[in-house]
């Protein structure tokens, strides 16, 4: 009776080892294949598309009182900068849609507009993106784009046995427009 208790022990052990090595990279290579098909229930499924938001917008009020410490201001950029700053909801809102997450999740990087508001196509960016893993505990993992020096990365959290996107990590330069 002890054999079969030690053997269900050690099988016990070596599966929990294999998920918790295997699963972000699973859950991952799901992501990846919902965004290249282009299926929004299934990327509903493996985002929160609720949390990104939130955390995007904590990201860019953030940065935008950052500019607006930084900058010399009169009443008149004080004004706008308070107008700025209520306008951030209402863009995040409407830019993070599974459209957009879809091909963030692609390139590796979110698509920089003209000022027409048109995508920029580059054809440097046709060849598939390499997510590399980091680990963060138990409960959290990161993804970044292999070779990506900028510190982009997707931010993931345990829900129940799988994962769940939950935000954006994008470096100041990015949220601000910068090259």
């Amino acid at each position: 009776m002890k054999k079969w208790m030690i053997g269900a022990a050690v099988l016990a052990a070596v599966l929990f080892g294999a998920w918790y090595f295997a699963s972000p990279s699973y859950a991952m290579m799901q992501l990846k294949d919902a965004a290249e098909e282009g299926d929004p229930e299934e990327l509903r499924d493996r985002i929160d598309f609720p949390a990104v938001r939130e955390s995007m917008k904590a990201q860019m009020s953030a940065m935008m009182a950052r500019k607006m410490a930084e900058e010399p201001s009169d009443g008149f950029a004080a004004l706008g900068g308070a107008l700025a700053m209520g306008m951030v909801g209402p863009m995040i809102d409407g830019l993070v849609t599974p459209e957009f997450m879809a091909a963030m999740i692609e390139k590796g990087k979110a698509e920089k507009k003209d000022s027409a508001g048109a995508s920029e196509v580059s054809t440097e960016d046709a060849s598939p993106v390499n997510w590399k893993i980091d680990r963060n505990g138990f409960d959290r993992f990161r993804a970044r784009p292999d070779g990506d020096k900028t510190g982009a990365a997707l931010l993931f959290e345990r829900d129940g046995l799988g994962w769940k996107l939950v935000s954006l990590d994008l470096p100041a330069d990015e949220l601000a427009g910068e090259e």
